[in-house]
């Protein structure tokens, strides 16, 4: 037998108002929550900038970039290209998806995967002494 799920907690109501994928997308990812990703990943951009000649690579992020990022991230998913490694997105001869190519360069999309942030540095062995769970943690972080 399997555990029965009180009606309480099924949020039904909320979804059907739900009615284009952007609407879904708004649901799983607040602007809030997306505010901060913005705000920790850019602090990480801004750390590593004196690293690199080049700046455009690591110029702040906004919140247009980060759901750029995501929506890659989205469409690596649907081709089934999400195992493989990000520089085979990017070849040019011919056997890649331009798509990835067009919402941004292999560089940018390098420099934000390594600098990518859900949360402060500064703050983040408090938030660890509080939880041993991961996902707790991330979850803390995101929807506080």
């Amino acid at each position: 037998a399997g555990t029965r799920t009180y009606k309480t907690s099924i949020a039904r109501s909320e979804l059907k108002a739900l009615s284009s994928p952007l609407d879904f997308w708004q649901q799983l990812f607040t602007d809030k929550m997306l505010k901060k990703i913005v705000l920790h990943t850019t602090v990480k951009l801004k750390e590593i900038r004196p690293n690199y000649q080049k700046l455009t690579c690591v110029q702040d992020m906004d919140l247009v970039e980060l759901k750029a990022f995501i929506g890659l991230l989205f469409y690596t998913a649907i081709f089934k290209e999400n195992h493989e490694h990000y520089t085979s997105w990017y070849s040019t001869d011919g056997t890649s998806r331009e798509i990835y190519r067009c919402i941004m360069s292999k560089n940018r999309f390098e420099v934000l995967l390594k600098t990518f942030r859900f949360d402060d540095a500064v703050t983040r062995p408090a938030h660890k002494k509080k939880t041993m769970h991961p996902h707790l943690l991330l979850s803390s972080l995101i929807l506080s």
